[in-house]
C-alpha cells in the first residue's frame, strides 16, 4: 500500500513540475492530460509546500542579459510573474521573495 502511495506522489509530482514548467494555462493543461483541475490544484499544492522545506533562505536568481535594467521581474514556480519598476522599496521587494 505505501510503495503505491509513493508512486502516485511521484507521478503527481512529476505532472506539476511538468505543468509549471511548461507556462501553459492549467485548465487546457488539465484536460489535455485527463485530469481535473481540483485533483492537480490539490497536487501543486503538495508539492509546492514539500519544496518549500528543502529550501533555506533565497532561492537562486538567474540574471538574464548583461545591460542594466530599471526594472525586475520575478517568476514564481506557479507560473505567475510580477514585474516591479524602478521605484520598489526593499520592503516591498524583500516580502514578494520570502518564502
Amino acid at each position: 500500500m505505501e510503495a503505491n502511495k509513493a508512486d502516485r506522489t511521484r507521478q503527481m509530482f512529476a505532472l506539476v513540475e511538468e505543468c509549471l514548467a511548461s507556462g501553459q494555462n492549467k485548465k487546457k493543461f488539465c484536460y489535455e492530460k485527463g485530469i481535473s483541475e481540483h485533483i492537480y490544484y490539490y497536487w501543486q499544492k503538495k508539492y509546492l509546500q514539500s519544496n518549500k522545506c528543502s529550501h533555506e533562505g533565497f532561492l537562486p536568481v538567474e540574471v538574464k542579459g548583461s545591460a542594466i535594467q530599471s526594472s525586475i521581474e520575478i517568476e514564481y514556480p506557479n507560473g505567475i510573474r510580477v514585474r516591479l519598476g524602478s521605484d520598489v522599496t526593499q520592503q516591498l521587494l524583500r516580502s514578494l521573495i520570502t518564502l
